[in-house]
């Protein structure tokens, strides 16, 4: 009850001058409780902007809350992470804070450092939670990144370290970028559940794109929804020989990482990425 009188409705943290550290926090903890996550939010944006005792689990608090609640994240607190983590180092916590930044960082938009972070303290994260952290990444890059951008990523090594539903959301993208043989050698794994159907739609409409129709029929197998007799549909035809399918452009290419030779293409797009992609060899 002596806590519960400390959040009354018309309560907040800014207006208690006096209130110490420990209150706050105490505070804050109990919104969230009572399920008040935004006014949870506030108290801890506040903290960590003007309190210098503010703690890596305080800050991962705030970090959590802010993100859950989709509240504007003071960039200074994401920042103040990589102070706390340097203080923290050797530390267990560290390795929860760079997932909380790395979470903060993708809410804001700023992917590269979310990628960067995740690179700088893969060790202290742990296996699982890169794969999720990176994978969330990515799916957020697949979303937002410029086509330039985005192909490196979908060329790049760190593919390898993400689910598959951010493997098929990449596979997706370079289908509608014409590069199905790309899109393929993504979606070659292992999936399950909803993934795995996911993931037999755009294998097949990878392999219609290639040219490959009887893979098609394959793929879709026991498949009976509108999509999947869609693109039956169109496979039937092309074995038919009512159909053709237009194979994409450069696709060897592409398919060997051949950037010489597409960094000469009139394709604006291909010399970007292929320029690129080259600068990052020579490094």
């Amino acid at each position: 009850e002596m806590l519960r009188s400390l959040v009354g409705s018309e309560m907040c943290i800014r207006d208690r001058s006096d209130t110490t550290f420990e209150t706050a926090i105490a505070q804050t903890e109990l919104l969230s409780e009572m399920g008040k996550t935004d006014e949870a939010a506030e108290a801890l944006a506040l903290l960590a902007a003007t309190d210098s005792r503010m703690t890596s689990s305080a800050l991962i608090d705030y970090l959590t809350l802010a993100v859950e609640t989709d509240a504007n994240i003071d960039p200074e607190a994401i920042a103040l992470g990589d102070i706390l983590r340097f203080e923290s180092k050797d530390s267990e916590i560290v390795g929860a804070l760079a997932a909380a930044q790395v979470r903060a960082h993708i809410a804001v938009d700023d992917l590269g450092a979310a990628f960067r972070l995740l690179l700088d303290e893969a060790g202290a994260i742990g296996l699982e939670g890169v794969e999720e952290l990176t994978s969330g990444a990515v799916i957020a890059a697949t979303t937002r990144y410029e086509d330039t951008a985005f192909l490196e990523l979908a060329f790049s090594t760190t593919l390898e370290t993400v689910n598959p539903e951010a493997e098929n959301a990449v596979a997706a993208r370079l289908l509608t970028l014409g590069l199905p043989e790309r899109a393929m050698e993504i979606i070659s794994g292992q999936a399950v559940g909803s993934a795995l159907m996911e993931r037999r739609y755009l294998r097949s409409s990878a392999a219609l794109e290639i040219g490959d129709a009887e893979a098609v029929i394959d793929e879709l197998l026991g498949l009976s929804t509108e999509r999947a007799e869609q693109i039956r549909g169109q496979a039937e035809r092309v074995l038919a020989g009512q159909d053709t399918i237009s194979a994409i452009a450069q696709g060897d290419d592409w398919k060997s990482g051949n950037w010489t030779t597409l960094a000469r293409e009139d394709d604006a797009l291909s010399r970007d990425v292929s320029q690129s992609m080259l600068s990052e060899v020579n490094i």
